[in-house]
């Protein structure tokens, strides 16, 4: 994005990508995120997706929970993915309030059928 001051052609160049995505990259970083560094020119597969239009990098959703989940069965991994990636509203807010809830207050299963416990938590993310 180029700003202009003046039609002297004051130019202030702002990098979204320097200012904005490095800085948010290096914050996750710090506070013991993975994070997954791409080259600018890529096919969709290289970033665990289908498509671009794919927001989830469903096979890493899919490792990280069960590494943080290790009881969870196949069929309930499907499951905790479905909670977090449809959606009953049309609204971009209300669909973002959902996922937000997801990963702060998490979800449950049915049980654990290793363990036999009735509605387990299941967890989206580590607390640090």
């Amino acid at each position: 994005m180029i700003l202009n001051n003046d039609k002297k052609s004051d130019q202030l160049r702002l990098d979204e990508k320097t200012n904005v995505e490095e800085p948010l990259l290096a914050q996750l970083e710090a506070q013991g995120w993975q994070v997954i560094r791409l080259k600018q020119v890529q096919e969709s597969k290289e970033s665990f997706r289908q498509s671009f239009g794919e927001v989830i990098l469903r096979p890493k959703l899919e490792e990280a929970l069960r590494k943080i989940n290790p009881f969870l069965e196949e069929d309930q991994v499907n499951e905790c993915v479905q909670r977090i990636t449809t959606f009953q509203q049309s609204a971009l807010i209300e669909n973002n309030q959902k996922v937000l809830r997801l990963l702060l207050e998490n979800t449950s299963v049915a049980e654990n059928r290793k363990t036999g416990e009735r509605s387990p938590t299941v967890r989206y993310s580590i607390a640090l």
